[in-house]
């Protein structure tokens, strides 16, 4: 499972092990695109959204019935997981 570029609209998509898009993932990242955002927006919207299915899918649970308290484990996770720092491009100047 990995989020990949596909040069189209949406310009980042999740797809499975053996490459299929992640129909609901991508249904929500194309209704994402054209909402004047930037390309790296979708993208990473794409990393959550596979995060979200890899808890689901770790847990045999189908997007379309996963409760509330599912939503809260993943919001748990991310709020405790270290979050690396971004490093910025320097300009020559």
């Amino acid at each position: 499972m990995r989020v990949a570029e596909i040069g189209r609209t949406p310009p980042f998509v999740v797809v499975d092990r053996e490459g299929s898009e992640v129909e609901p993932a991508v249904r929500y990242l194309r209704d994402l695109a054209p909402s004047d955002v930037s390309p790296l927006t979708c993208r990473s919207y794409g990393f959550d959204l596979l995060r979200w299915f890899r808890l689901l899918w770790v847990l045999r649970v189908g997007w379309d019935q996963a409760p509330s308290s599912e939503v809260a484990v993943l919001v748990g996770w991310m709020r405790l997981s270290p979050n690396p720092p971004v490093l910025q491009a320097t300009g020559a100047g």
